[in-house]
């Protein structure tokens, strides 16, 4: 009755060893400049970490952890995020939520900054010919080249049929994105602008779609019955069972409580039977602003309705 997560411990060995699993999503944030630096890395001392003001002065003593395992012998070091995990989670941008998933991330720290590229839009996804109007430099002179985002949207390996979308990009006020694109077909590079409105962005994902027609008789069980109420006891079955591993029992974990919330924001019903898109959301008009209020007001997902499953 519930379609579960992929949970690849279950299948039997020789369908497991051909398995590509679940689709992957290739998802960038940036953000430009007046970075905040204690919000991003861990300020935690204790577990054989010490706070850089004890080691350094000026602007190297920023109140974040020093680390002290040398990686590969040297010069860099390295620690597990793991290490740094707390109820607030390791820093104010990796929060709680992430906790779960910090063997998997990777925070890094330190990189070279190159001074002919200086301010550009596509050098974190490869095109470094894109320096800003305000600072351009040296790497204006490079040859403009698709990013690696546009390289996996029309590649025929990344995408083996014809999506209904291949890429977007939502931004809170710069037009300009940092995605470089020759669509696909060899010629000219051009710079692909960003959605600041919320509404654009939806009716890029859900224009022409119509709800289902199959909505759901007043006849049969209770319509009041919570879908996964009627599942309880093959979940727990399901999590007991000695062959699910520790990351699959996570996931059903995690997809049970997001199905609980869904139905409890639907009013306690949901049918199996239909799907909607979600109800479109208010036109809110470009604004550079960086309050973080006003971007919460415009971009969050309540903006966006609720969607029947």
């Amino acid at each position: 009755m519930l379609a579960l997560p992929f949970l690849e411990s279950l299948l039997p060995r020789s369908v497991a060893a051909g398995t590509t699993g679940a689709p992957k999503r290739f998802i960038t944030f940036k953000t430009f400049s007046t970075q905040l630096i204690k919000q991003w890395y861990p300020s935690l001392e204790g577990n054989g970490y010490a706070l850089k003001d004890s080691k350094y002065n000026g602007s190297k003593a920023d109140g974040t952890t020093l680390l002290t395992e040398l990686l590969g012998g040297g010069p860099f070091t390295q620690a597990p995020l793991a290490d740094f995990k707390t109820d607030a989670g390791v820093s104010g941008i990796i929060g709680a939520n992430l906790n779960p998933f910090l063997d998997k991330l990777t925070l890094i720290r330190g990189l070279d900054f190159l001074p002919s590229v200086n301010h550009n839009y596509g050098g974190l996804l490869g095109n470094f010919s894109s320096c800003t109007a305000a600072t351009p430099c040296d790497a204006d002179g490079l040859e403009a080249i698709p990013t690696i985002d546009q390289v996996l949207a029309y590649s025929p390996k990344f995408y083996p049929n014809t999506p209904a979308q291949r890429y977007l990009h939502i931004s809170q006020g710069v037009v300009d994105s940092m995605s470089y694109t020759d669509y696909g077909k060899g010629g000219a590079v051009e710079q692909l602008k960003a959605r600041t409105n919320p509404r654009d962005a939806f009716n890029d994902l859900f224009a022409g779609v119509q709800p289902s027609m199959d909505e759901p008789t007043s006849s049969g069980p209770d319509p009041d019955a919570l879908l996964v109420d009627k599942v309880l006891d093959q979940y727990r079955t399901l999590r007991n069972s000695p062959r699910l591993s520790a990351d699959d029992k996570l996931k059903v974990e995690q997809h049970i409580n997001l199905l609980a919330e869904i139905e409890s924001k639907l009013g306690g019903t949901a049918s199996a039977l239909s799907c909607s898109p979600p109800l479109e959301p208010e036109s809110l008009q470009n604004n550079s602003g960086t309050n973080p209020t006003d971007i919460v007001t415009k971009w969050d997902g309540h903006r966006f309705g609720s969607g029947r499953l």
